[in-house]
């Protein structure tokens, strides 16, 4: 599971709080997957049925609206990078889609900048529009550039066994829990040799729906959080403009189409 980063937020970020295949990917049989490994089963029947009504959610999920925050805190050097922004996400039928536009860059603790950043999965592959540097990049979905481990969990297409085949899982309830409190999965990398990170931890709120990802890599020292909030489910109407990757054609932009032919096709 060990990725590579562009330097971007996207090398982050979201689509899934998923724990599920990665957008567009099939998913090894189930035959095939119990052969790697034979102890991929929930044993634990309460978690078990937990995950189940997780993807049970995840199934009824067609729209998620909200306030993206996107932050990465280094322990070592006292540094906290931050990002807000808004996220949709929409499956009617077909690939599910999600994008997330920044506008926002929250820097020296409190002060805003405004940035024009967008990432967006269209159902086949990511693409990445910088308003700020006039630059519009589209990766293969295999990308890896395109990618990063955060961004992988952020998919809202949750497969139970999917999950269990990656990570070893756990509910993290503290002792003096309200019956009501929101659901903490601790998720740890069954291949931690190559993965970026010791594990993550995913919340979901009273719908199940995931609204907080944190992924902890404890050899870096650091932190990475994304938050939705203010999260609308399923509403009538979705806003789905930002889903729009049309290249833009005013001047000064920089086509990069990476998907094509498996080759990078560049126009000014």
């Amino acid at each position: 599971m060990k990725r590579r980063t562009n330097g971007t937020v996207w090398a982050m970020v979201l689509a899934t709080i998923a724990v599920g295949p990665t957008m567009g990917e099939e998913a090894a049989p189930a035959a095939e997957q119990a052969a790697d490994t034979p102890e991929l089963r929930v044993v634990d029947p309460e978690l078990d049925a937990l995950l189940e009504r997780i993807e049970a959610s995840a199934d009824e999920l067609k729209t998620l609206e909200a306030t993206v925050v996107y932050d990465i805190e280094n322990d070592l050097t006292g540094d906290v990078q931050k990002r807000v922004g808004t996220f949709v996400y929409v499956k009617y039928e077909g690939p599910a889609q999600m994008a997330i536009d920044f506008d926002r860059r929250i820097v020296d603790g409190n002060r805003a900048e405004e940035i024009d950043t967008r990432y967006v999965f269209d159902g086949e592959s990511w693409v990445e529009i910088d308003g700020d540097e006039k630059r519009w990049t589209r990766y293969p979905e295999a990308d890896d550039a395109a990618n990063d481990p955060v961004a992988d969990l952020l998919r809202l297409d949750f497969d139970k066994d999917e999950l269990t085949r990656q990570y070893v899982v756990e509910r993290r309830v503290a002792e003096d829990a309200a019956a009501d409190e929101p659901v903490t999965l601790r998720l740890r990398p069954r291949e931690r040799a190559s993965a970026e990170f010791d594990y993550v931890d995913v919340t979901f709120d009273e719908t199940l729906t995931p609204t907080t990802v944190e992924a902890h890599d404890h050899e870096a020292g650091k932190v990475t959080r994304v938050r939705l909030l203010r999260a609308e489910r399923n509403a009538e109407t979705a806003d789905t403009s930002a889903l729009d990757t049309t290249p833009p054609t005013e001047p000064g932009w920089a086509i990069d189409d990476r998907s094509v032919d498996g080759r990078s096709a560049t126009a000014e």
